[in-house]
This record gives structure tokens, C-alpha cells and sequence, in this order.
């Protein structure tokens, strides 16, 4: 990481510290993620297969996706299909959407999830694996039409989501 970059990103912490509600946190994100091509971020513990809608929605700490999206994904059920939420099971590290191809292109249900999520331009992303403290598995997402991010700019990434999830959670 460049000097110019540990300052961008340490000034973006201070700015995430300033920051007094859930709303406050979405809108940091996706501005300062602008430059990337992020328009939206999402963040949240995975609820257990078979949680009914009303109750996922508790799982939600931070979500700028398109309203229609949402109520759609809820009522739908489609946690329990989404590629994303489904590869946090199985990775540590962050991944970008893409990739999640090759390991859920022969599941149907997957592949509606996210040609469906294109629909409302969430076409691209990255999510990084999180854990809490009591062992609950979490998820930290960017996605807009198009991403600009690389390999480089990951651990970053990495850094900012660990703390953007630990300031939501005291939120």
C-alpha cells in the first residue's frame, strides 16, 4: 500500500468514526467508493436457512441496494441462493462476483439471484467474509454496474470492511 493510499484510507476511517447512524455509513461508502464504480453497499449476518423474511431483515446492518431489490430478495427467500451469501461459507478472503461462476454456474436458482440483481444494476461486486464475535458468519458488500477495483486494492478492502462491520454493529 502507497503512503498516498494508507492516508486515503486512514482519513476514511476517521470520516466512518464521524458517523452517527446506518444511513450515515451507506452514504460514506458508496461516496468514497464513487471513484470505483461502487453505487452500492451492503452489510450484514447471514441468517440460518429457513428464517422467515421478517426476521432477515434483523440480519441487515447497513443496505443501500435499490428498495424493489430488497423487498424482492426478502420475500423471495433468496439469501438461501445467492451465490455471495452461500461463498462466505467457504472463503476467508474477499472475492469478486465474477468468480463465483465457475462454482455456482450449474445452480439454476444461483444464476436467477444474480441476473436478477443485474436488473437493478447490480451487475458487479466484491464481498469480504467477516465473522463476530459469536461466531455468526457476516458479510461485507460493494456491487454497482461496473467495478474498477483490483488485486491490489483488497486488502484495503479488507481493512475498511472489518471496521465499517465493527462501527455498525456498536451503531
Amino acid at each position: 500500500m502507497t503512503r498516498k493510499a494508507l492516508d486515503q484510507t486512514l482519513g476514511f476511517l476517521r470520516a466512518l468514526d464521524r458517523t452517527a447512524s446506518t444511513d450515515d455509513v451507506g452514504r460514506l461508502l458508496v461516496t468514497e467508493f464513487a471513484a470505483y464504480g461502487v453505487s452500492h453497499a451492503m452489510a450484514g449476518t447471514i441468517p440460518r436457512k429457513g428464517t422467515p423474511a421478517r426476521q432477515q431483515h434483523g440480519h441487515i446492518l447497513v443496505n443501500t441496494f435499490p428498495e424493489e431489490w430488497g423487498r424482492r430478495y426478502l420475500a423471495r427467500g433468496y439469501a438461501f441462493h445467492d451465490p455471495t451469501v452461500r461463498q462466505l461459507a467457504h472463503s476467508a478472503a474477499p472475492f469478486a462476483w465474477s468468480e463465483l461462476g465457475e462454482r455456482f454456474g450449474d445452480d439454476a436458482d444461483a444464476r436467477r439471484v444474480m441476473a436478477e440483481a443485474g436488473e437493478f444494476q447490480l451487475r458487479d461486486g466484491i464481498t469480504v467474509p467477516l465473522m463476530t464475535l459469536d461466531g455468526d458468519v457476516a458479510g461485507f458488500s460493494l456491487s454497482g454496474e461496473r467495478l474498477a477495483l483490483n488485486p491490489g486494492d483488497l486488502p484495503m478492502l479488507q481493512l475498511i470492511a472489518t471496521y465499517a462491520f465493527g462501527h455498525l454493529l456498536r451503531l
